[in-house]
């Protein structure tokens, strides 16, 4: 986790990651780009809740514009976002990685699957299936 400097209140962040689910359109993002020039921490603080970011708000919001926005100004690709992005090549990367963030939660606990079917991307849903379902399969057989 990224330390956040003291002058940005526990409030502002909340605010920010409130904000960062897409509630409020186009008022929100433009509130969003606002906040994030004022404090360029905000796209690492975590809300008071200690799960969510305000990337991780937008994408399991199927924000695609606000995530956009926070990775450009150096939030953390993860796993979940790549699948909600829709961007299978980044996905298969992380899964050829680490075979086992097949059955990795993004933020809330939310499965990747979801983030896959955020996407609209079937094949990507299928690959995370199937990697899932590999995986399973190999964590079972040692178990025996």
């Amino acid at each position: 986790m990224n330390t956040i400097p003291n002058t940005i209140s526990q409030e502002l962040i909340d605010e920010f990651v409130n904000i960062s689910h897409g509630y409020l359109g186009e008022d929100g993002f433009t509130q969003i780009k606002e906040m994030v020039e004022q404090h360029p921490d905000l796209v690492y603080a975590v809300h008071s809740d200690g799960d969510e970011t305000g990337i991780g708000a937008a994408a399991h919001m199927g924000e695609r514009q606000i995530v956009q926005y926070l990775l450009d100004k150096g939030a953390t690709l993860d796993i979940s976002i790549a699948a909600m992005m829709g961007w299978r090549d980044k996905l298969a990367n992380f899964l050829k990685q680490a075979p086992a963030l097949a059955t990795a939660k993004g933020v809330h606990g939310i499965a990747l699957i979801y983030f896959a079917a955020l996407s609209g991307d079937v094949k990507m849903a299928e690959m995370i299936w199937v990697q899932f379902l590999t995986f399973a399969k190999k964590v079972k057989a040692r178990q025996k």
